[in-house]
């Protein structure tokens, strides 16, 4: 664990050793990875849903209330990309 926290070892590396070392021991947790990859699919941060909720503000205004929702979702979709 040292030489992980001195590499700076992403957490994914990190679990696919440990399960990679359980295997080799025969230590089966088929529940472990089932949890371990739904933890890591969360992200880390509310940054995409801000982002939306920002992007959407800029279109949105007093100017642009003309447009039709179909406009705004294209447009919305294209800047998230």
């Amino acid at each position: 664990m040292r030489e992980w926290n001195q590499n700076k070892a992403a957490i994914d590396y990190r679990w696919v050793h440990v399960l990679h070392t359980l295997q080799q021991r025969q230590i089966f947790l088929p529940n472990l990875k089932i949890i371990i990859q739904f933890l890591l699919a969360i992200p880390g941060t509310n940054a995409p849903v801000v982002r939306a909720f920002s992007l959407m503000n800029s279109y949105w205004s007093d100017e642009k209330s003309q447009l039709s929702e179909e406009t705004l979702e294209g447009e919305y979709g294209r800047d998230l990309c």
